[in-house]
């Protein structure tokens, strides 16, 4: 079709089902009302807002024995009783045995349920063509599929894990039920959970990140997954809400998911993550699979990280750790000593241990100082390392930093989680002792602060502590003579002025800043920024809101040239402004470009479960939790059947469970995920004599764990 011809909204005369129409006229007015088809359960009807709803994906889960299947043929009787069709596709028991629970729940007067003959293959296309029979022949508009694990997706591949399998059918289910306008119920089991635990969303889903660290929002640390794993011990993390606003939330449980094939992708700042290709990043717009990623593409990192308030030391001798961990040395008796550059390096160290026990001596190199900290004069007067404990001895003992060698150096755990006054002067130590800052007079293109060391834990620390104050940073590696060499990079008019006002250098190289930020600030085109643009479509939606809202360059205060593949963050908040939405994107988040994508290998790999974002802070890079299919359904019903234990019973070997387990006749179904009106609720369920579920009442959170805790 020729774009040329294509009508004007107002203007659609044309009754083919793919032209572009008004959207009044393609609705039809008698179906603005959209039928509800009741459950036969009261309370269920309340939550869904009436009931099911044709295009609806239903999934109803739990663990293997819970009730799944007796629920749905509860939900199929009452929809039979009300003179509905519905369609069957049983995979776990015989078309016998389902037909028996039937006729044992009393169905005979109303029996309008129906079946393949045989399920000859769990092929999804198999089934959408019965589906779309059943439909055609009886119009059953009700589909019950037990259960997921006999399903194969219609474009599977070889390569495709369990998880990437489980989403592709609910994709395909979901679509089937828009378009053939009927309903599906899905019943899939639960991953491997324990029975005391209450059962999530993320039961039914796969989220796998590889061994990587996870920020502590807690301390400020970097944690191995791995240890969170093993130890179980869990703390907050850094995440964000569906507004991209930050915040910290708590991880609710972590998994072990086995040997995975697991991927490796570079940003163009630095960063680093490894990952199975089902693990999902957020590019602005959505969580993409990274499977779907490719070189060149964005996803988003923390453009600001949060802060404490503790100050547990000495803001001079912290300093002075800085200095040491820059260019400094550690021995195994608790001494140390300073390389400095000047003489003015010097008298500010002196200055800081002015109102210290801390004895020094220094020794002039006419190109350098060398400062022997912790020494002493003895009866022949002469210098010796002095092994008292004094106020910086104390310190280093108590930060562990005793004997660190230069390449194993690492910021002390116990400072991360001071306030940003104990912070900046830690980084103006780092800075002052092996920073180096471009001198303006040399007329140098690239105006830069920069930081290099071999301890590439150290820069990433570092990098990780400068997004406390908002400054951006990137990390590049290079070899000098035998040695492995890393380089923090900081560059950009905002990024350069922040660090001048958080972390205030002090002599030659806080000179050398000043003049910089002077001249910077005169300066009225961008600079160059670290990954303050946003990915290319944002270009596209700006141009397209700048001309359906008619908004002027000159209204707007800035130009975009047409040779710039993207936006500032900034030129788009301008213009959600102008025009009143609040479609911002806020400085806690920023997008990084992946410059590399490489398969590592097969890796042990572990899950986090996070409360309410299902997101968090590795690697410095947002990462999702989950990845399941629940994502994708309008409702998911988790049954939990409450158990009793016996004591003096061991475990089933082939069953893996209690053989002292037992299940009672009540069950909790948890509503986990409710996209018609967003209300959750535990709703008390009892079995009647095995046969059917009824309704008993609803129950809050705490009510269901204390059935829990009665299993227990």
């Amino acid at each position: 079709m020729d774009i040329d011809k294509i009508p004007s909204l107002s203007d659609v005369v044309s009754q083919s089902s793919e032209q572009v129409r008004l959207l009044k006229d393609i609705i039809d007015i008698k179906k603005l009302k959209v039928p509800r088809y009741s459950t036969g359960l009261e309370d269920f009807d309340d939550i869904m807002n009436g009931g099911f709803k044709m295009g609806d994906l239903v999934i109803i889960s739990g663990k293997p024995g819970s009730g799944k299947t007796t629920m749905s043929q509860t939900l199929t009787y009452n929809l039979c009783k009300a003179k509905h069709q519905v369609l069957w596709f049983t995979y776990e028991v015989s078309p016998e045995h389902l037909h028996q629970k039937f006729i044992e729940m009393g169905i005979q007067d109303f029996y309008t349920v129906y079946a393949p003959q045989k399920n000859i293959t769990g092929h999804l296309s198999w089934v959408k063509k019965k589906i779309k029979e059943g439909w055609e022949k009886y119009e059953t508009k009700f589909i019950f599929i037990d259960h997921i694990d006999f399903l194969t997706p219609a474009n599977n591949k070889t390569t495709d894990n369990e998880a990437i399998s489980y989403k592709k059918i609910a994709t395909e289910l979901k679509t089937l039920a828009i378009e053939l306008d009927v309903v599906i119920v899905l019943m899939a089991h639960l991953k491997k959970t324990d029975t005391m635990k209450e059962p999530e969303l993320e039961d039914i889903g796969y989220c796998l990140p590889a061994g990587s660290l996870v920020l502590n929002a807690d301390t400020g640390e970097e944690i191995d997954i791995e240890q969170i794993y093993k130890k179980k011990k869990y703390f907050n993390v850094v995440s964000f809400n569906q507004k991209l606003e930050q915040e910290i939330k708590p991880i609710t449980d972590v998994y072990d998911n086995n040997i995975k094939d697991v991927y490796k992708i570079k940003t163009s700042s630095g960063l680093k993550i490894e990952a199975t290709e089902k693990h999902r990043f957020f590019n602005g717009f959505d969580w993409i699979q990274l499977k779907d990623l490719d070189v060149g593409d964005y996803i988003s990192t923390p453009g600001h990280l949060p802060s404490y308030n503790n100050c547990d030391y000495n803001i001079n001798l912290v300093e002075i750790i800085g200095w040491m961990l820059g260019d400094g040395q550690f021995t195994k008796y608790g001494t140390g000593s300073l390389v400095l550059q000047d003489k003015e390096d010097l008298n500010h160290i002196i200055k800081l241990l002015k109102n210290t026990n801390v004895n020094y001596r220094f020794y002039d190199h006419k190109k350098w100082f060398v400062l022997k900290l912790q020494t002493r004069k003895n009866k022949k007067d002469k210098f010796i390392n002095d092994y008292k404990s004094n106020d910086l001895k104390e310190l280093i003992i108590d930060l562990g930093l005793i004997d660190k060698k230069h390449a194993n150096k690492k910021i002390p755990g116990k400072l991360l989680n001071q306030n940003n006054n104990v912070i900046s002067v830690l980084l103006r130590g780092l800075f002052q002792s092996d920073g180096c800052v471009s001198n303006i007079d040399l007329k140098r293109k690239r105006l830069v602060v920069s930081f290099s060391n071999i301890s590439i834990d150290m820069i990433q620390q570092m990098k990780m502590l400068l997004l406390r104050f908002g400054i951006r940073s990137r990390i590049n590696k290079s070899k000098k003579n035998k040695f492995v060499l890393y380089k923090l990079t900081i560059e950009g008019k905002e990024s350069i002025i922040k660090f001048n006002n958080s972390i205030k250098l002090i002599n030659k190289k806080g000179k050398n800043i000043k003049k910089m930020v002077s001249y910077i600030e005169g300066l009225s085109g961008v600079t160059k920024e670290i990954h303050n643009f946003l990915p290319p479509k944002y270009k596209e939606l700006f141009l397209e809101l700048k001309r359906d809202y008619k908004i002027t360059w000159k209204k707007l205060g800035f130009r975009i040239h047409n040779y710039r593949k993207s936006i500032r963050k900034e030129h788009w908040n301008k213009i959600n402004q102008i025009i009143g939405n609040d479609n911002f994107i806020p400085n806690n988040i920023d997008f990084d470009k992946i410059v590399e994508k490489v398969y590592v290998g097969q890796k042990q790999v572990y899950d986090l479960r996070i409360k309410d974002n299902h997101n968090f802070v590795c690697n410095e890079i947002y990462t999702h939790n989950s990845a399941g299919m629940g994502q994708l359904a309008d409702y998911v019903f988790m049954v939990w059947r409450e158990m009793k234990h016996l004591s003096g019973r061991g475990i089933n070997k082939y069953t893996e469970e209690p053989d002292g387990e037992l299940m009672t006749n009540r069950s909790v179904i948890k509503i986990v995920k409710n996209r018609e009106t967003g209300r959750l609720k535990y709703l008390l369920c009892e079995y009647i004599n095995g046969k059917y579920v009824k309704y008993r009442n609803e129950i809050d959170v705490e009510e269901f764990g204390k059935l829990l805790g009665k299993a227990e």
